[in-house]
């Protein structure tokens, strides 16, 4: 009887301190973004967080209500109201890291802007492409037309350089990424393409039209 109380024992021990190293390992290494005291556009984040070993992970805000996160991060939504943020990552081992943000979010008449800048910049760029393809269609791309292209695209990559700047959403920042890798075929290399084949039947049909414009 002595020796199966000592055997339960035994591995009661080894079990207690394989528990308590495995749980000792588990850490919140750091916080990777947002940066401590970083000036925020947005109440939407992307919370991104490294761990070693953890098994469940929480956040909250100004040591408020714990809320469950996956351990590497995710995008997280802060109240609606400017002001400064601490953000604290913990895990089930009670290792936690913090940061500060300030959230600063940008008023109406930015973003009243914002909107009408990228519908002009939109509707530009489908008529300038729509007006590239029925030029090339008939071989008669000019520089102009090409130029036309051009500036409908960089201006919406200021428009998006502005926004990260400025507007501080992730969602819009997304959209505009989206459009942007669009435009870059639509509006930069496929009429590039166009203009370069105008340019070679122009050249061996002997043809001036657009090109001296």
């Amino acid at each position: 009887m002595s020796k199966k109380i000592l055997f339960v024992l035994a591995f009661a021990l080894i079990f207690l301190i394989g528990l308590t190293f495995g749980t000792a390992s588990a850490t919140i290494d750091g916080i990777v973004y947002p940066y401590n005291n970083e000036i925020i556009n947005s109440a939407t984040i992307d919370l991104v967080v490294n761990t070693t070993g953890s098994g469940q992970c929480f956040y909250n805000y100004n040591n408020g209500h714990n809320y469950s996160i996956g351990c590497s991060g995710q995008r997280i939504r802060l109240p609606k109201t400017d002001g400064n943020y601490t953000l604290v990552v913990s895990d089930d081992a009670f290792s936690q890291k913090s940061v500060n943000v300030i959230l600063s979010q940008p008023d109406g008449m930015v973003i009243v802007f914002f909107s009408i800048a990228f519908i002009i910049i939109i509707i530009g760029m489908v008529v300038m492409m729509l007006l590239a393809f029925l030029k090339a269609l008939a071989l008669q791309m000019s520089v102009e037309d090409l130029a036309f292209n051009w500036g409908a695209f960089i201006g919406l990559l200021a428009v998006y350089l502005l926004a990260l700047e400025y507007l501080g959403s992730t969602a819009i920042q997304s959209f505009l990424l989206s459009i942007i890798e669009v435009g870059g075929i639509t509006n930069f290399f496929i009429p590039s393409i166009l203009f370069v084949v105008c340019w070679f039947k122009n050249r061996v049909t002997g043809e001036e039209s657009d090109y001296k414009k």
